[in-house]
């Protein structure tokens, strides 16, 4: 029958994977039990349908060369995650600019939770967004916060994501053919245990796939675990706490300490301003100056160049009389 010619080569194939082992490590436990548990079957039925040696060595051989040929030349799976603290004097600005920066670029809000003590107030965050994206995000949490804590991590998963892959295909090819056995199988009791193994190797198979939807979800987006700290501005009072009918010494420097940072605040931003003015408006006020320049040494040179016209006193009008009167008695005389 064709059931002596195929079983025992099935079930040889069945070891070759179960001794082989999983590389990850969701799928470590079905593989030891499928091992433990189908060698004896194996070993047993082997002896009574008689298989010889070399086709299973065929099989372990053929396993390794697909294992070893997809390892070269395919796409990289790389894992990216961050962790950050970001303290800012406005929590809800900043973690607004934040998630509207995440959502502009192809990320998400996978969690969020605020809570407050009688100190600061606080953001956790769970967020998701292309690992192609992931450094800019932290660049742009620099600009719109201080971070104090980053932490970016780098997991390379090629080899076991493709080897898990490879282990999954063969495996469901395993599973076909015990499916063929099984139409085939001469009593009850060969059934029961070739059914056994299908069971095992249908559960391996669930943690194959599972372990690969992870791997790829995790490629696809990388995690973001932000949180964010309001923090309180120096220059800022509370009124409430200050009792102004009789104000203690404490209270009079706060008030004196806080007064003096905000003017000094405000001069610095006027200057700061004016600053700004002068360098955007400096190639029209260069112009500016050149003309007016050019326009004074012009003038003083026509001036200088002019020629002066004599000028004759002025001489009041009484003056004139009593200059009259002095010709006048001269004559007289």
């Amino acid at each position: 029958m064709k059931i002596k010619k195929f079983l025992p080569i099935g079930l040889a194939a069945l070891l070759s994977i179960s001794l082989a082992g999983c590389s990850a490590s969701s799928s470590d436990y079905a593989g030891e039990a499928l091992m433990d548990n189908s060698m004896g079957f194996a070993e047993t039925t082997m002896a009574a349908y008689g298989s010889p040696e070399g086709e299973y060595l065929k099989v372990e051989e053929s396993f390794d060369g697909q294992v070893a040929e997809l390892e070269t030349g395919v796409e990289q799976k790389i894992i990216r995650n961050a962790e950050m603290t970001v303290q800012t004097l406005n929590l809800d600005e900043t973690y607004r600019k934040l998630t509207d920066f995440l959502k502009n670029n192809g990320g998400s809000i996978f969690s969020e939770e605020t809570y407050s003590n009688e100190f600061r107030i606080y953001t956790n965050a769970t967020l998701k967004i292309p690992p192609e994206n992931l450094d800019a995000f932290c660049e742009y949490a620099r600009e719109v916060g201080t971070v104090t804590r980053l932490s970016i991590a780098t997991d390379d998963i090629t080899s076991a994501y493709y080897d898990t892959e490879t282990r999954l295909r063969t495996t469901k090819e395993t599973l076909e053919k015990y499916y063929e056995y099984l139409s085939q199988a001469r009593d009850v009791e060969e059934m029961l245990m070739l059914q056994q193994q299908i069971d095992r190797i249908t559960m391996e198979i669930e943690s194959y796939e599972g372990q690969l939807k992870l791997w790829s979800a995790q490629v696809a987006q990388s995690t973001i675990r932000l949180e964010i700290e309001q923090v309180e501005d120096p220059s800022e009072i509370d009124i409430e706490d200050v009792e102004w009918d009789s104000l203690s010494v404490s209270n009079v420097g706060l008030l004196m300490k806080n007064g003096f940072i905000k003017c000094v605040n405000v001069l610095y931003s006027v200057f700061q301003w004016i600053l700004i003015i002068i360098v955007t408006f400096s190639p029209i006020i260069l112009i500016a100056g050149v003309i007016i320049f050019l326009s004074v040494r012009h003038n003083r040179k026509v001036r200088k160049n002019k020629p002066q016209t004599p000028v004759t006193p002025y001489i009041p009008p009484q003056n004139l009389k009593s200059s009259d009167e002095n010709s006048d008695n001269k004559k007289q005389e």
